[in-house]
């Protein structure tokens, strides 16, 4: 029975170095960029309820808050908003050559607008006491 446990030990292990080894920088932006989408989505989801209620909406908001304002959940999300953003930059510095597709110049654009529609978004929301 050891020999058996120790056999699938090492075979966990060596599937988990083959696994770690076969990551790479698309897949980890790519993991960080569903993060964003997934905070981005329950976003756009609050906004909706205020479209039912505005008690649909303080409950929206309280859950949302809740969940993307806890500890490990924050430091997930803002990680991975670093680092996708790092990437990003990234990438667009490792370019050796600027012959664009057709989408890639959008693309670029409204990712380096992300910063400037986010303070707009912040600066215009009024500031008022939350009543939950």
């Amino acid at each position: 029975m050891t020999l058996r446990l120790d056999r699938m030990t090492i075979f966990s292990r060596e599937r988990l170095k083959k696994f770690i080894r076969g990551i790479g920088v698309r897949q980890v932006r790519l993991a960080c960029g569903l993060v964003l989408f997934t905070y981005l989505a329950s976003h756009f989801v609050n906004h909706a309820l205020g479209n039912i209620s505005m008690d649909a909406l303080a409950t929206g908001v309280h859950y949302h808050i809740a969940f993307w304002q806890f500890l490990p959940v924050a430091m997930v999300f803002y990680t991975a908003a670093l680092v996708h953003a790092g990437l990003g930059i990234w990438a667009l510095y490792e370019r050796r050559q600027f012959r664009w597709k057709a989408i890639e110049p959008l693309q670029l654009v409204l990712g380096l607008s992300i910063p400037a529609l986010i303070i707009a978004h912040i600066v215009g929301v009024p500031a008022r006491p939350h009543s939950f």
